[in-house]
C-alpha cells in the first residue's frame, strides 16, 4: 500500500509538472514528428505556476523520504507548508530536504544577522553590478549570432557562463541571507565552480543542491554503480539529459544535460579503465590547465543553454527561459 500511495504522488506530481511546463515542449514535438497542429489541443493559455519546478522537487524528495523512512517525526500541516512554501528560496532554490529544515529549532542571535545582510549584500552585488550589466553584452551577440565571429561567439558563451553564476548565485546568496534574518538556516548550493578541474566536481560545487537531488532520487534508484559498467554510463547520462530537461522545456536543454552526462561517463572510463587520474594533485601548471580547459567546456555547454530555437511555447514559459531562474 505505501509503495502504491508513492507511485500514485509521485507520478501526480509529475504530471502536473508536464502539462504546466512541458505541454508546449511535446505538443511542437508531436509536430516535428508530422502531426497536424490542427489536430492537437491549443497550450497557449496554460499560465507557468510560480517555483513549479522547485516546489515539485521538494515535495518528491519529502514522500520518498517518507517511505524510505527517512523521517521519523509526523511534522504538522504547518511546518510541512512552511518548508514547501518558505519564500526566500521558492522562486531561485537552494532545492530544500526535509532534513535540511524541518529539523531545524530557529533562532535569530547577532551573528546570523551580520552573516545574513553580508549575504544579500554580497548577493545584490553579483545579481545588479556583475549578471545584469554582463548580460547587456551577452544578449546582442545571441539575438544575431551570424553577425559576429566563432571566437566572438564563444567568448559570449565564457561571458555567459560568468553571468549566470552571478545571477543564479546571487539570488541564492540573497535567499540564505534572508532565512538566516528569519531565524533559519538553508544549504549552500555554490562552491567556486570554476575552480573545478574535473566535470565530476564541478558538479559537486554547482548547483549542489540539484545534483545530490538527481543523485539521490534518479541515479540510485536506476541503479546507481551497482550495475554493469555499460549500464552505469547510461544512468550517469539518463540523470544528467533529465536534469537538463528540468531546467527548461527544449532539445537545448536536454542535449547540454546530454552532453554532460557523456562527459562524466568517459571521465569515468578514464579513471577506472584507463588508470588516469583526471584531477592532478600537485603539478600547478596542469592544474590551470584543466581549470581552464573545463570552464570553455561549461562556456561551450552554456551555448546550447543559452540558444533557443523557434519552437511552439507559451509567454510565461519564454519569460521563465529568459530569468534563468531554474537554471
Amino acid at each position: 500500500t505505501k509503495k502504491r500511495l508513492l507511485s500514485f504522488t509521485v507520478v501526480v506530481l509529475l504530471i502536473n509538472l508536464a502539462v504546466f511546463k512541458y505541454a508546449a515542449f511535446f505538443l511542437g514535438f508531436l509536430i516535428d514528428l508530422g502531426v497536424p497542429a490542427e489536430a492537437l489541443p491549443d497550450a497557449k493559455g496554460l499560465f507557468l505556476p510560480l517555483a513549479i519546478s522547485f516546489y515539485t522537487f521538494q515535495i518528491i524528495a519529502f514522500t520518498v523520504d517518507v517511505y524510505r523512512g527517512t523521517i521519523k517525526d509526523r511534522p504538522t500541516a504547518s511546518s510541512y507548508f512552511l518548508f514547501i512554501l518558505f519564500f526566500p528560496q521558492l522562486i531561485a532554490g537552494p532545492i530544500m530536504r526535509s532534513t535540511d529544515f524541518l529539523d531545524q529549532k530557529p533562532f535569530l542571535n547577532s551573528r546570523r544577522m551580520y552573516d545574513g545582510g553580508w549575504l544579500i549584500v554580497g548577493g545584490l552585488i553579483k545579481k545588479v553590478l556583475l549578471a545584469d550589466p554582463m548580460g547587456n553584452y551577452v544578449a546582442p551577440v545571441f539575438g544575431n549570432p551570424t553577425a559576429y565571429t566563432s571566437w566572438s561567439i564563444l567568448l559570449a558563451g565564457m561571458s555567459f557562463s560568468l553571468q549566470v553564476y552571478c545571477d543564479f548565485s546571487g539570488y541564492t546568496d540573497m535567499a540564505r541571507g534572508s532565512a538566516l534574518l528569519l531565524g533559519y538556516s538553508i544549504p549552500e548550493n555554490f562552491k567556486a565552480p570554476f575552480f573545478s578541474l574535473s566535470a565530476r566536481e564541478l558538479w559537486q560545487r554547482w548547483h549542489i543542491t540539484l545534483t545530490t537531488w538527481l543523485r539521490d532520487y534518479v541515479y540510485i534508484p536506476l541503479g546507481g554503480n551497482r550495475v554493469s559498467v555499460v549500464r552505469n554510463y547510461f544512468n550517469q547520462f539518463l540523470t544528467f539529459a533529465l536534469g537538463g530537461f528540468w531546467h527548461g522545456a527544449d532539445y537545448t536543454y536536454i542535449f547540454w544535460g546530454g552532453m554532460w552526462g557523456i562527459l562524466l561517463a568517459v571521465e569515468r572510463f578514464v579513471e577506472q579503465v584507463l588508470g588516469i587520474k583526471t584531477v592532478p594533485e600537485k603539478n600547478v601548471p596542469m592544474k590551470l590547465l584543466k581549470g581552464l580547459f573545463m570552464f570553455v567546456l561549461f562556456a561551450i555547454g552554456a551555448l546550447m543553454f543559452r540558444s533557443q530555437p523557434d519552437m511552439m511555447r507559451s509567454e510565461e514559459h519564454t519569460s521563465e527561459l529568459q530569468s534563468h531562474h531554474d537554471l
